[in-house]
């Protein structure tokens, strides 16, 4: 750990309170990553921290303006791709100027960049977090994770002991170094909505439905395939998929060659998230890995009855035929059967989320921003990233 490199905390300043930056990509309305990023920035301590949040690409949307509302300062590099690397001079011009004492770096871009131009620019300490892990048939993230960011930060956060114990076998980092914390609670804005008028769907019709960006690894055509299933026993019932992303058209050409197209809406992005929910009698996650899983999270506090993978938290944090139905990925006879479970035994669904409703306060951003505050403080202070008396899982 470069403790060599780290000042007195506060010299040369007249305010005592630690500047610290949250460096990420991009942030918009969009994934948990950027969510987690604005609700920890909130939730820091303001007499104990002065933080900034940077986006190395863009910054814009209501994630910006709940920032900039909390007095928060956010600003974007502009960088317009790859080999675009001026904008990064910038970046450590301001790590100077401000004297950061904390980067705390969100998914794998920012967190090379962070760790290259944070030990440029003479930062204390720099923190890089993974939100989920998947470089498998990825050998050049693998190797510059394994020889330079894992090597130049001074903790590594996952968010789920599973991707904590990958993270150390894969790349060989020393498990002192990899801390759990999970991802919190994000509150989205309350808007005044009716799911189920707005699609002309009854009290009565069975609706499942998911919250995701529409990417690979989100597994959506096995959702479509499993729903299709599901439709064999249940034809009225109907799938509710909210998001955007580079898979969408493939999905809908998807929905329309199974013959399912009648019974699948595709909303795009909504901030209603609260009216979604609210109009769901079971809810899925059909992906190949998560973290924490921000829509698992938004679930359990809402009350909803979730079907899932056993990936990320919902394997971590929930409990098969308890507080939750999870099945094998890529597994969509499996899926069916196990939305059905529920769509056809609403008493279980009720129970599902009343169990899942025990592990709420797991995600309080309070309590998750407290442990954020607590990693910094402990490193600025020369000690390690997870105190010697406590595990490194979550809990």
């Amino acid at each position: 750990m470069p403790g060599d490199r780290r000042r007195t905390r506060g010299e040369g300043r007249t305010d005592r309170r630690i500047p610290v930056l949250l460096l990420i990509d991009r942030l918009l309305a969009a994934g948990g990553a950027e969510a987690l990023v604005s609700t920890v920035a909130q939730h820091l301590p303001r007499e104990r921290f002065e933080v900034s949040v940077c986006a190395t690409r863009v910054a814009r949307g209501p994630l910006v303006e709940q920032l900039e509302d909390a007095g928060i300062e956010v600003f974007s590099l502009g960088r317009s791709g790859r080999l675009d690397l001026l904008p990064l001079v910038r970046l450590a011009r301001y790590l100077r100027r401000r004297r950061v004492a904390v980067i705390h770096s969100h998914m794998f871009g920012s967190n090379f960049w962070g760790a290259v131009v944070g030990r440029a620019a003479g930062v204390d300490v720099i923190v890089a977090h993974e939100h989920t892990w998947s470089f498998t048939g990825q050998p050049v993230r693998l190797r510059i994770e394994r020889h330079l960011i894992g090597p130049s930060v001074d903790a590594l956060v996952a968010g789920t002991s599973a991707v904590r114990d990958q993270m150390i076998s894969v790349t060989g980092l020393p498990a002192q170094k990899v801390v759990v914390i999970p991802g919190p609670y994000v509150q989205r804005p309350v808007v005044p909505g009716d799911l189920r008028g707005e699609l002309g769907l009854g009290p009565e019709t069975p609706v499942v439905g998911t919250i995701a960006v529409l990417r690979p690894e989100k597994a959506l055509e096995v959702l479509l395939d499993a729903f299709r299933e599901v439709l064999h026993t249940l034809p009225e019932a109907r799938l509710i998929m909210v998001g955007d992303g580079p898979q969408r058209s493939a999905l809908e050409a998807a929905a329309a060659q199974l013959e399912i197209a009648h019974a699948v809406h595709f909303l795009g992005i909504r901030r209603d998230v609260a009216t979604i929910l609210a109009g769901l009698d079971v809810a899925v996650i059909s992906s190949d890995y998560e973290g924490t899983s921000l829509f698992m999270v938004e679930c359990i506090t809402h009350g909803v009855p979730l079907v899932s993978t056993r990936v990320g938290g919902p394997a971590e944090y929930l409990e098969d035929g308890i507080s939750a139905r999870l099945v094998p990925t890529r597994d969509s006879e499996a899926l069916a059967r196990a939305l059905l479970s529920v769509l056809e035994h609403p008493e279980r669904g009720r129970a599902l989320a009343a169990a899942a409703g025990a592990v709420a306060s797991e995600f309080d951003p309070d309590r998750i921003a407290a442990r954020h505050a607590a990693l910094y403080e402990r490193l600025l202070a020369g000690g390690p990233p997870i105190p010697p008396e406590s595990p490194p899982a979550h809990g």
